[in-house]
């Protein structure tokens, strides 16, 4: 028995050795992160955002509640020469919901049709099922250029409507919600933007990006490698976001709108580190601010509203064919 014991307490102990070794080695280690993919690679993702909204207009609190769920498909179908990498992305799935003063908004690709008139938007959602465009990506991260934006409008007009005068209204109008910097921030939540030199435990870099999503955000983020276990690298992200300082005014109809915000967002990105693709992350997020409206013949008054926005988004891996 005592023998046992002795087998069992050396066992147990060489054990946490190899434990305490392989955290010295990794604490010790640099990580050249890169992506690092194949031709003919395929990855599916699933991005969910949850975000609660509050303003205020003419002295009333308005709230709100919107969810975004994206499952997305992505298939690398080459390789250059400098490794940067042209991968196909698809719309796999797709399910929004809004809750707010007017009532509930949803659309869920999984579940049968609604009439479009339950949800203006559905229609829209519903042609995007299926549809890809192409983005190339440098080995670290950054995303070059997207592809195929016009050819993917076509096609969801087509699934939307036959006639010739809608199909010009339906394109301006979907020019708003899908074109290249739209997707690219879309994109970006999936995809981590690497480090330029090897890093190791504990070291941090820093990124900085204009992302054009209506109005132009500045979103500046320190990244820290904070762990390495089983092929799995941990980064945390801490950033700080604010609309850029020459924000000119967007048009809604008859009404030119101004917005000022700001605020931070704090996340964990896990990446593989045989290939730099993301494995999963989360960020969560926090922006006050205002719009304000320019007076115009239906609103002679200018209106500012104070707005408050917390948010949370997470990324998980999806099973695609």
């Amino acid at each position: 028995m005592a023998l046992k014991k002795n087998v069992l307490m050396s066992l147990v102990i060489v054990l946490a050795l190899g434990v305490a070794v392989s955290d010295v080695y990794s604490a010790g280690r640099k990580f050249d992160l890169k992506l690092k993919l194949k031709k003919g690679q395929k990855f599916g993702l699933k991005m969910v955002a949850n975000q609660k909204m509050a303003q205020t207009m003419m002295g009333q609190e308005q709230k709100m509640k919107q969810m975004t769920a994206m499952g997305m498909s992505f298939e690398v179908l080459d390789v250059d020469d400098n490794q940067n990498m042209s991968i196909k992305t698809t719309y796999l799935t797709i399910h929004t919901k809004t809750e707010g003063p007017m009532g509930v908004l949803e659309y869920d690709s999984t579940k049968p049709p609604q009439p479009a008139a339950n949800n203006p938007m559905s229609a829209m959602q519903a042609a995007m099922l299926g549809q890809s465009f192409v983005m190339k990506l440098t080995p670290k991260g950054e995303i070059l250029n997207i592809k195929g934006m016009d050819e993917m409008i076509a096609k969801m007009i087509d699934k939307m409507t036959t006639d010739e005068a809608k199909k010009q209204q339906m394109k301006e109008m979907m020019k708003n919600f899908i074109n290249e910097d739209k997707m690219k921030e879309i994109s970006g939540t999936m995809v981590a933007v690497l480090p330029p030199k090897p890093v190791g435990i504990g070291d941090s870099w820093t990124n900085k990006i204009s992302v054009p999503i209506g109005f132009p955000m500045e979103i500046d983020t320190t990244n820290t490698l904070t762990d390495h276990k089983e092929g799995i690298i941990t980064i945390g992200t801490n950033a700080v976001i604010k609309t850029g300082d020459d924000a000119k005014p967007t048009e809604m109809g008859p009404m030119k709108m101004t917005m000022k915000m700001k605020g931070t967002q704090k996340g964990t990105i896990q990446i593989d580190s045989a290939t730099g693709w993301i494995v999963r992350s989360k960020a969560d997020a926090n922006f006050t601010g205002e719009f304000k409206t320019e007076p115009n013949e239906q609103m002679p008054q200018p209106m500012t509203i104070p707005i408050a926005i917390e948010s949370v988004t997470t990324v998980e891996p999806m099973a695609v064919k």
